[in-house]
């Protein structure tokens, strides 16, 4: 009965890391599509806004395009949406220059910190186009507000989670590369808070150089080499929880970490039902879509001006276990 037992719950795993491993295929596929959607309720529509799908917001952009357009539609204006095949910096900007050109009312982006990102949105406004930023900020441009999640707290919230799962002590690394990414700065800022209470933890600052993915892999793998013996590692971005989990993982010492993750993504998603990733920070992706809208309307309508800098959505810190649940529920 109990071998039985044993083999049934192995099959039920093995399925059910199948099935998550599909699906997430298939939404890295659509992620890595160029399309363009224009609302169709609105032939006649005052404003038009486009919003530029990228990175983050890509894999998963049907949560964030569902309620953007019933937001748009609802208040009698269009919207285009645009997702590049490669989301970098310059696929971003020709995106920018296009919508610059079109001469739309307001474009809807993820902000990067880079110089370029600022100065293209700086000419945005100086021509009348406000611009509006999701998941990540560029607080040095001209951007009329930032949606998404306060990068600080998501890092405090998951600092205490973290601490409660190495009971309290050891040492915990944080992995993160040199860029300087705003996001992932704040987020560093709530974990050192955070952790700063607890005098038995000792935080292992693991920056390093180059591609996020090989840079964490080879930090990881040198951590190791030094007899680093840390009981939790964190991933600033979902780049360097991947390649942190691959050092580890080839060393079958996955089991012995407490791995957690801020942003998700189809390898990430992957990874949690292989149960290599122990938590994962996520918010909701549709309540950025709307309410990024719903507040580029105001600005054009000049109902709210200035809007407030900043309009933070609600982060929740799901364990693996919680993930898989909820998802295998619906």
């Amino acid at each position: 009965m109990r071998k039985w037992l044993g083999f049934s719950l192995s099959i039920t795993c093995i399925i059910i890391t199948l099935v998550f491993t599909m699906y997430y295929a298939y939404q890295f596929y659509r992620a890595n599509q160029t399309y363009e959607f224009q609302s169709e309720a609105v032939p006649d529509a005052k404003y038009r806004l486009m919003f530029i799908a990228t990175e983050q917001n890509a894999p998963y952009g049907g949560r964030v395009q569902e309620r953007a357009v019933k937001e748009a539609q609802k208040q009698g204006a269009s919207i285009q949406f645009r997702n590049a095949v490669r989301p970098n910096e310059d696929e971003i900007m020709k995106q920018m220059e296009v919508g610059i050109a079109a001469r739309v009312d307001v474009m809807i982006v993820q902000g990067m910190d880079s110089p370029r990102f600022v100065q293209i949105v700086n000419k945005a406004s100086a021509l009348g186009i406000g611009v509006v930023t999701v998941f990540t900020d560029s607080p040095a441009s001209l951007r009329k507000v930032y949606v998404g999640a306060d990068h600080f707290i998501e890092g405090n919230q998951m600092a205490e989670t973290v601490a409660k799962a190495v009971h309290y002590e050891g040492a915990v690394s944080i992995l993160y590369d040199s860029k300087g990414n705003n996001y992932q700065i704040e987020r560093l800022k709530g974990i050192v808070q955070a952790l700063t209470q607890y005098p038995a933890i000792r935080v292992v600052q693991a920056q390093f150089e180059g591609d996020s993915r090989d840079g964490s892999y080879r930090r990881t793998n040198d951590l190791l080499n030094d007899g680093e013996h840390f009981r939790a590692i964190m991933g600033l971005s979902s780049e360097s929880v991947i390649g942190s989990v691959q050092a580890i993982t080839s060393r079958d010492r996955i089991q012995d970490y407490f791995v957690a993750a801020f942003d998700d993504s189809p390898e990430i998603m992957h990874l949690i039902a292989s149960n290599k990733i122990d938590g994962i920070m996520l918010h909701d992706d549709g309540d950025v879509g709307q309410t990024s809208v719903m507040l580029a309307l105001e600005w054009l309508r000049g109902k709210t001006l200035p809007l407030e800098p900043y309009h933070y959505v609600t982060n929740r810190l799901y364990t693996s276990e919680e993930f898989l649940h909820e998802n295998i529920a619906k």
